[in-house]
């Protein structure tokens, strides 16, 4: 074999050993979110009345969120612990009422092949189901969605309805106020990153 086609022969085994290399990157790479996202607010939002009447919204937020990518399911977690509705007695009626003792968190798991492909620089919308876990029971759920890509930063943005019957939660009610057991989360600008 002459100098020219070892170094030729080099180059070739170099290239597909690259090409390997970045391939198994690729086929590894995991949605994480950043660490600075477990500060931002997850928002939700329902209404309560007076057997339908003077309704009065009622906002929370959700910190401590954070999301994984395992087998190409992005899963996002929020501890009930952290679910703010800026009422300290409701906060604690929340957290009974979800069963946080047995059930510490609410899990969103979405399949990643399900979304959009999205480019650098680019922006997709779409529509995806996956499964919310909430007090122990998992339901599917539709959520609208607008990714925005930045290099490998993915910012999200989506929302969603839950109706907590449909969990086996009962609707709370106190001297004949309920609250609407439909509520309307949002997920804004949250940050994911492919590792």
């Amino acid at each position: 074999m002459s100098w020219l086609s070892r170094r030729t022969s080099a180059r070739l085994a170099a290239t597909v050993l690259g090409a390997a290399v970045t391939y198994a990157a690729i086929a590894s790479a995991r949605f994480m979110s950043t660490p600075d996202e477990a500060d931002k607010r997850v928002r939700f939002q329902t209404v309560a009345g007076l057997h339908g009447v003077f309704n009065t919204r009622i906002p929370g937020a959700a910190t401590g969120v954070t999301a994984s990518e395992d087998h190409g399911r992005i899963t996002f977690t929020a501890p009930v612990a952290k679910l703010d509705t800026g009422n300290s007695m409701r906060n604690h009626h929340l957290r009974e009422r979800f069963k946080a003792d047995r059930y510490p968190n609410i899990v969103l798991t979405v399949d990643r092949s399900h979304l959009k492909k999205v480019e650098d620089n680019q922006a997709v919308t779409g529509n995806v189901t996956g499964d919310f876990t909430l007090a122990g029971a998992t339901q599917p759920v539709t959520l609208a969605y607008k990714v925005n890509r930045t290099g490998s930063d993915y910012h999200v943005r989506a929302s969603f309805r839950v109706n907590i019957n449909n969990f086996g939660l009962e609707t709370p009610c106190f001297a004949g106020v309920c609250v609407d057991p439909n509520v309307d989360v949002t997920i804004d600008q949250y940050k994911l990153r492919d590792q």
